[in-house]
């Protein structure tokens, strides 16, 4: 015992301690492993963080979601109140021009008129809200029923008849008597393009004719050609159901005519002999001059009194679309309008014709010949039926260069919203080939002799 006591503690019997020495880290087994494991801590610690930007990521999109939803809401809500005040605008027009419609004091004409006006309204009315289309189709009815009788009526020569609407197109026609002008102009001189116009000579348009008030709108060439669609021309709107119908190749407005005489013809609305075309020169510059024979129909300047009455290129325009104007350019500073007008939307001449000159430029029957004036000897009803090539500039696509070519062209009248004054006069001659579309060309059919007799005679 007392040896045993004499040994130190932690000591066993055979002298051997009884706890072990401590073993080197590396060799150390089981339950006393070390729990902290670099490796696997460095995983968990990304796959946390990969996590937090996951959730970061989902509540940006969340967020951004929100933001998209709430501005499209705001958008839709903002677009049907506008989309509601215009339909609130167009029934009260359209309640305006019944009103107007049922009056006691107006002649059928008029009242013919104003029947036109209230169908356009009321047929815009129904592509916008077609719940109101069986409401509508009551009051179409009405207003077609007094279009059924309007007629055209040959007058005595060189007096003033009536005027008529062809409702198979919705056109306002405008009676043009039979008479003279001086064609063409006198003050030019006798080379370059102007020699186009020359000499003057006095014109007989033997025969009375009808021709549109307007220009062909967006709204009446859908009556025959529902699916027609014009160019686009960057952001700015050219579709709109008043604005004229723009893009039109020449093919196009003579197959328009053709269908309008058929429709008319079998409604046994066009006098014998008679059919819808496209306007000769000479009779276009006869309605357009409407008995002026001044530069322009209100004068010899064009001035702030020309954007009265005929939408061409602008001051504020020209600087819109960064286009050349000189101080010298005789323009109006601002027409109001950038691109073409709804038809209309300028004073008429004394015929009542509008946009005669600017909006659009105006297909012609003719054939284009820079030698017209001095080579015929035609002082009745003259028609240029023989097509020469003339030297014609085309723009290409490529490099925006342009390059000269001989082509047959057809003739164009009247300039358009996007010429210079010069370009804006009732004898300014221009031309085409007839398979081109421009955006700054359209069309107005005329109720005139049917060229094939006048060829005969």
């Amino acid at each position: 015992m007392a040896e045993e006591k004499g040994k130190e503690p932690g000591s066993s019997k055979g002298g051997k301690p009884l706890i072990p020495a401590k073993r080197a880290p590396g060799k150390v087994r089981g339950a006393r492993m070390s729990k902290f494991n670099p490796e696997l801590e460095a995983r968990l610690q990304h796959e946390a963080h990969k996590m937090r930007i996951f959730r970061l990521f989902m509540c940006l999109v969340i967020l951004f979601g929100v933001l998209l939803t709430g501005l499209a809401l705001v958008r839709y809500l903002k677009g049907r109140a506008v989309r509601g005040e215009r339909i609130a605008e167009r029934l009260k027009m359209l309640d305006e021009i019944e009103r107007d419609f049922d009056r006691s004091d107006l002649r059928p004409y008029e009242k013919e008129q104003r029947a036109m006006r209230a169908v356009r309204e009321a047929e815009l009315l129904q592509q916008a809200e077609p719940d109101t289309s069986a409401e509508l189709e009551k009051r179409i009815a009405r207003y077609e029923m007094v279009l059924k009788n309007s007629y055209p009526v040959l007058s005595a020569e060189r007096e003033k008849g009536t005027d008529f609407i062809c409702r198979s197109g919705m056109l306002d026609m405008v009676h043009i008597p039979s008479g003279e002008f001086k064609m063409g102009r006198s003050d030019l001189p006798a080379d370059g393009r102007s020699a186009a116009e020359a000499p003057q000579r006095v014109i007989t348009i033997a025969t009375q004719f009808w021709i549109a008030r307007t220009e062909v709108s967006i709204w009446q060439i859908r009556k025959l050609i529902p699916a027609f669609r014009p160019p686009e021309w960057g952001t700015y709107k050219l579709d709109g159901p008043n604005q004229p119908a723009c893009g039109i190749r020449w093919d196009q407005a003579i197959l328009y005519c053709k269908k309008l005489t058929e429709l008319e013809r079998r409604a046994g609305k066009i006098p014998p002999g008679y059919e819808y075309r496209l306007p000769t020169e000479a009779e276009w510059e006869y309605a357009c001059r409407a008995g002026t024979e001044t530069v322009y129909p209100w004068g010899n300047e064009f001035g702030e009194e020309g954007g009265k009455y005929a939408n061409g290129l602008d001051r504020k325009s020209a600087k819109l679309f960064d286009w050349k104007l000189t101080n010298r350019d005789d323009v109006a500073n601002d027409d109001h309008y950038a691109v073409s007008a709804p038809v209309g939307s300028f004073k008429p001449n004394a015929f009542g014709l509008y946009d005669m000159l600017g909006n659009v430029a105006e297909w012609c029957y003719d054939w284009y010949s820079p030698n017209t004036y001095r080579q015929s000897k035609v002082s009745v009803n003259p028609l240029q039926i023989a097509a020469e090539p003339v030297v014609y500039t085309q723009y290409r696509p490529f490099d925006d260069g342009t390059w000269d070519t001989e082509l047959p062209c057809k003739a164009l009248r009247g300039g358009s919203w996007g010429v210079t004054p010069n370009k804006l006069r009732p004898a300014f001659r221009d031309f085409m080939p007839p398979n081109e579309v421009n955006i700054g060309v359209g069309f107005r059919p005329v109720l005139a002799p049917e060229i094939r007799n006048r060829l005969r005679n």
